[in-house]
């Protein structure tokens, strides 16, 4: 994949994204998909807002499960797929007292975005 910088989604990236991304991306404002960007990028930001990664789940299409205290699920259910079939859930902890998530919250959102297949 051909990176300049932080950025991998740049014109002039090689067009390696399906589909489905593609459509996920247009359905994205432009701070849902800086967010990804900064996800994605290496190495690992350690200033991104939890409300932005937040918000980034829910506009990808994950439920959002709040538990006890400051924990909170992200469930996500393929398109196509009955609520019986395939379904990836992730488990978080809000930050508290900083709103700033840490480098382990934001290296698991990677490996969840990646495991639902936004990111490759």
């Amino acid at each position: 994949m051909a990176r300049r910088g932080n950025r991998i989604f740049s014109s002039d990236t090689k067009p390696l994204l399906t589909w489905m991304l593609a459509v996920l991306l247009s359905s994205m404002n432009n701070k849902q998909r800086k967010t990804l960007e900064s996800i994605a990028s290496k190495p690992t930001p350690r200033n991104l807002l939890w409300n932005d990664i937040e918000s980034l789940f829910k506009a990808v299409g994950c439920k959002v499960i709040e538990g006890e205290g400051s924990r909170v699920s992200f469930r996500y259910i393929p398109e196509g797929e009955d609520k019986s079939g395939a379904a990836f859930r992730e488990d978080f902890h809000r930050p508290h007292p900083g709103k700033e998530a840490r480098a382990y919250q934001v290296e698991a959102a990677r490996k969840f975005l990646t495991k639902i297949g936004v990111l490759p």
